[in-house]
């Protein structure tokens, strides 16, 4: 299957190719429901990747796109259950949820937890749309084809282990890494390179998507060490001390630093990351003008840039939508739409939803809250069912206390996913969206719901500090999730608030949305990873004055090509690790020395280290090895027994109480400061060593 889709892929891009880019998109959350002849998109997609494609073909920024992506059985089961749902589906703000004389039938007594369940409505028939799929024409795609066993260890290992780190979730993080969980990782990302470099063209733009492939970067730059990569992580990059938790921290970021440019939802995100890349792989970044890190003698572009929606997909689909508001006639409604996991905080928020009824019981009978939990989760088993018991005894608590008949402050919405339809249905009918987790990347819920407002009904957000959101939209009011006292009387002021007011913060927070679509998204991206590409080919192609540095791959030819060598080697960072002294492999160090030295092209091989003579004698003593101790300040020539300093006698034949004791007092000021640091006193040099400082 594989192959014949290549074909097709080129051949039916191959004259359109010459005229521009073509875009390869590689992600993994690609359903597709025919994946011979075209794609079939999730609803989640469809509010930015799909647009911001078209949007980019539109501008003629690229010609053609070919998605790359790994539609397992899984998520075609997880389709047909849409489409089986949504030919039963009514939605909630429909007048099929309510009787003949306009009261709602599903309506529970006080004291019991509600699901909604509108499953029964058979006599609706779905139009075109309300599954939520969409079709892009003239879209090359490749199926990945994934064992089974091993993709669900590959969606074990990213929902246990990196999905939780990256969300700070670290307890118990110890039972979570397992090897072969990894080896799949592994796996599923080489086999993505290998099916993206048979279709790849020279000139093609290759954007992968998520933290899922996070090593597809460096696995095709050694493939294509030409080729325009870039690399967008939607997932919040944690702190340097939690993500140095992970066991292969090492490995995910080298696979990440393979792309010419990383993006980032926020700063603090491309921040962390920088910070990761300096302290864990001993590497440089700037962050004067172009956030970059120099990785393996070329820069790595690092941008910020917040994804963003189609807002003409939400007013296309509520133009065709059916919505009367019978059910919560007269009543402010509050809407929060979750996924089934710790990290929403779903159960912070019913908490505030019940302290602010204790606190303001005149809301009662004005106020209702609807919890949506749609079952998508990375959560095990146990943990899920403990976390839908704990919710479900919260809301059936909050009803029978404060509830009466006819009316339940919560409805609660549980166990199956919502289309965009009915998604942009409840937003428009809300006047306030909770949105709070207790940490997150920028979701596009808050997008949504104030596209789905007019101004003669102003949405309100009520947005979490942890969310990235909260940095994009000045007209939110800000809670700390923790804080339930704060959230509910926040939540009382939004209710409250004076019309103007309303209207302003709403205006502020649609221009936003309205202003920062998924197409600027998009074509900031592509702009960038176009430029960065460029600037790396012409740091390839340019011709220095200075010493050119050396690459990886070019080293075998230049050593087996010349007949004359002198050779010369850094200790620290070449032959051991930058941050450690003394290699533990100093018996194997010393035998590739000799080896190198008694080659008969060698001319001279010179080994160049920060240590102090007393501590170079395994290295001294190598037949043909010079070596230079203290950077170069003494010099034992291969042969010799004495050493030569380079240095005037007076720096290193006096006593310590002259110039190295007034260097050090200076030294000793900023070390007394800096907890992790400290002063070594050399022959010829004293070293402030900060390498295990923190942040």
């Amino acid at each position: 299957m594989i192959s014949s889709l290549l074909s097709f892929a080129s051949n039916n891009n191959t004259n359109n190719h010459k005229n521009g880019n073509r875009l390869i998109v590689a992600m993994m959350d690609i359903p597709s429901t025919d994946p011979d002849t075209h794609w079939s998109f999730s609803e989640g997609l469809v509010s930015y990747i799909v647009p911001a494609i078209s949007y980019l073909r539109d501008s003629n920024i690229i010609q053609d796109v070919v998605f790359v992506g790994c539609p397992s059985a899984k998520k075609n089961d997880k389709v047909q259950q849409t489409l089986e749902i949504s030919a039963k589906t009514a939605y909630l703000s429909d007048s099929s949820l309510q009787g003949d004389n306009g009261v709602d039938e599903f309506a529970s007594s006080p004291g019991t937890s509600r699901a909604i369940d509108i499953s029964s409505c058979d006599d609706y028939v779905p139009q075109m749309g309300d599954v939520g799929t969409m079709e892009l024409d003239g879209v090359s795609n490749i199926v990945v084809d994934m064992p089974s066993d091993i993709y669900r260890r590959f969606e074990h290992f990213f929902g246990q282990v990196l999905w939780p780190l990256f969300h700070y979730n670290t307890q118990p993080y110890s039972n979570r890494f397992d090897k072969e969980g990894w080896e799949a990782f592994n796996e599923v990302n080489i086999t993505f390179a290998e099916c993206i470099q048979e279709a790849y063209q020279p000139g093609d733009l290759i954007w992968i998507q998520g933290s899922h492939l996070s090593l597809l970067p460096s696995i095709l730059r050694e493939a294509l060490p030409m080729a325009t990569i870039g690399l967008y992580i939607f997932a919040p990059f944690p702190s340097v001390d939690v993500y140095r938790m992970l066991p292969v921290r090492e490995e995910l970021l080298r696979g990440i630093l393979g792309a010419d440019l990383v993006g980032f939802q926020t700063y603090n995100s491309a921040g962390y990351f920088i910070n990761a890349c300096t302290r864990i792989l001993g590497i440089s970044s700037q962050s004067s003008g172009q956030l970059r890190v120099q990785y393996q003698q070329r820069d790595v572009s690092i941008q910020v840039v917040a994804v963003g929606i189609d807002p003409s997909q939400i007013y296309l689909t509520l133009s065709t939508t059916k919505r009367d508001n019978v059910l919560f006639q007269g009543k402010k409604v509050i809407i929060a739409r979750d996924k089934l996991e710790d990290i929403e905080g779903t159960l912070l928020k019913l908490a505030a939803i019940e302290k602010l009824f204790e606190m303001y019981p005149n809301m009662l009978g004005k106020v209702v809250y609807v919890q949506v939990v749609e079952d998508i989760s990375t959560l095990g088993h146990n943990r899920k069912r403990e976390l839908s018991t704990s919710i479900n005894r919260l809301v059936g608590k909050i009803n029978g206390k404060y509830g009466a008949l006819g009316y339940n402050p919560v409805e609660y919405i549980q166990g199956r996913h919502l289309d965009n339809r009915e998604v942009y249905s409840l937003y428009s009918s809300s006047d306030i969206a909770l949105i709070t987790p207790v940490g997150e990347g920028m979701s596009v819920d808050p997008h949504q719901f104030v596209v789905c407002h007019k101004e003669e009904r102003p949405g309100i957000l009520i947005l979490s500090e942890f969310n990235a959101s909260a940095r994009c939209f000045g007209g939110a009011l800000l809670v700390n999730p923790y804080n339930t006292q704060e959230m509910a009387m926040t939540i009382n002021h939004a209710l409250t608030l004076d019309p103007k007011d309303a209207l302003t913060r709403h205006s502020n927070d649609l221009g936003y949305a309205l202003g920062n679509t998924c197409g600027v998204w998009a074509e900031a991206f592509v702009s960038d990873m176009k430029n960065a590409s460029a600037k790396r080919g012409g740091e390839e192609n340019e011709e220095g004055t200075g010493p050119q540095q050396l690459r990886p791959g070019d080293i075998s030819d230049l050593f087996s090509n010349t007949s004359k060598r002198i050779i010369v080697i850094n200790y620290e960072g070449a032959l051991t690790p930058r941050l450690f002294g003394l290699s533990i492999e100093t018996g194997r160090i010393c035998n590739l020395l000799a080896k190198l030295a008694a080659n008969k092209k060698t001319l001279a091989v010179y080994v160049i280290t920060h240590m102090m003579r007393e501590n170079l004698k395994h290295l001294a003593l190598v037949p043909g090895v010079g070596v230079c101790a203290e950077d170069g300040c003494f010099i034992k020539p291969a042969g010799s027994a004495n050493w030569t300093s380079t240095v005037p006698e007076s720096v290193h034949d006096i006593s310590f109480d002259s110039w190295q004791r007034t260097v050090y007092e200076a030294m000793e000021y900023y070390m007394e400061r800096t907890p992790g640091t400290n002063v070594e006193v050399r022959a010829a040099t004293l070293v402030w060593h900060y390498d295990h400082v923190a942040d």
